[in-house]
């Protein structure tokens, strides 16, 4: 998710089963701006999804080990979560390196391919071997008969 997301996320928003795969549905936003740059003078609008057409709502998959997962009291303390677009990026980042396609990994954090591939790409370098034994795979060789003798 989104900062801005986050900010917004309410109960009413999430589907949590305790053993099964769910959902958030996430309808709205709320940035922070700055009251400068808002109407009212607060420091944030509440406003749709970025780059959606206005009351499109997006569904983020949510595993049952996060349902139950949350920050300590310490980790909340800690550098950990004054920048929480690190956890998303981590996040992304570990479904880019778990094999995850790279369609589906753009569409459950909203971005484009253009987006995913300009600011994750890097993550890939090094996965030559396991980037063969996928080939490897899909084509039905063994790692007996790939290996020349």
């Amino acid at each position: 998710m989104h900062p801005s997301e986050v900010a917004q996320l309410s109960k009413r928003d999430c589907k949590l089963p305790a053993s099964t795969w769910d959902e958030l549905i996430l309808e709205r936003s709320r940035p922070e701006v700055g009251s400068g740059w808002t109407d009212d003078g607060k420091s944030y609008e509440l406003r749709g999804l970025k780059r959606r057409a206005r009351k499109t709502t997006r569904p983020v998959p949510i595993p049952p080990v996060l349902v139950a997962e949350a920050l300590s009291d310490e980790d909340t303390e800690s550098p950990l979560a004054e920048v929480p677009y690190s956890l998303r990026h981590a996040g992304v980042s570990l479904w880019i390196k778990a094999g995850v396609d790279p369609v589906e990994v753009a569409r459950r954090a909203g971005h484009s391919i253009a987006v995913l591939w300009k600011f994750y790409a890097k993550i890939l370098r090094g996965q030559e071997h396991r980037a063969n034994q996928l080939i490897d795979d899909a084509l039905g060789v063994s790692e007996e008969s790939a290996t020349p003798e």
